[in-house]
């Protein structure tokens, strides 16, 4: 896996798609938590680009098994939207879901079954995963759990134009998929990118590795 885009902005973290794989790897070490599989909630991130409070506040009738679609509830704007999985988070998802053995109408809940699991300690763990990972640094450079989002857009723009699809005929699509109010928003990344875009599509396996390696807990 190689990076694609290389940025010279100081305040944007993003991620090589190399740091993403070595990332999920660090977290699949890790056995999953009582009430909180991480090895589900950050592929969900990375293959769907949802905000984290998104993911956390998802509930289990969101979720439609068959349509292999989330439906997020009141987003930023207050307004709703649906997304669409692709086969392998679907059936990951529901291979989670069958196997709680607690019963809560979140998705993902913390403690108290009647509670979403916090942003905090989501993004506490996304910290300790990654210092686990060989590209961490103390320089403070380090990305943070919503650079999850970053990835899936720039890793869409780029499988777009390993295509030859036309990136500002997909921008909208983006843009809806994302939850930004306006396609503006979304023109941010393709102007950050467009110059340093350098397609590499036969090498970038990450999206297969990711799915791999998935641990249950049995309850």
């Amino acid at each position: 896996m190689f990076l694609y885009l290389i940025f010279q902005f100081q305040n944007l973290s993003q991620f090589l798609y190399e740091q993403v794989e070595a990332f999920i790897s660090s977290v699949d070490k890790n056995p999953p938590k009582r009430n909180f599989n991480y090895s589900v909630f950050f592929r969900l991130l990375c293959t769907t680009g949802l905000r984290v409070n998104e993911a956390l506040k998802l509930r289990i009738n969101d979720y439609d098994e068959i349509n292999k679609s989330l439906t997020v509830i009141h987003a930023k704007g207050n307004k709703d939207r649906i997304i669409y999985l692709a086969d392998d988070m679907n059936q990951l998802l529901r291979t989670y879901l069958n196997s709680r053995k607690r019963r809560s109408p979140f998705i993902f809940y913390g403690n108290d079954i009647n509670k979403p699991h916090t942003y905090g300690v989501v993004s506490k763990t996304f910290r300790k995963r990654w210092m686990q990972t060989k590209f961490y640094t103390n320089t403070g450079k380090n990305p943070t759990v919503h650079s999850l989002r970053h990835y899936f857009v720039i890793k869409r723009i780029n499988l777009w134009a390993s295509e030859g699809i036309s990136i500002n005929s997909m921008i909208l699509y983006l843009s809806k998929h994302l939850g930004h109010a306006s396609p503006n928003e979304t023109y941010y990344y393709y102007h950050l990118i467009k110059d340093s875009l350098k397609i590499m599509s036969t090498k970038d396996v990450t999206g297969k590795k990711i799915m791999e390696g998935i641990k249950y807990e049995e309850e």
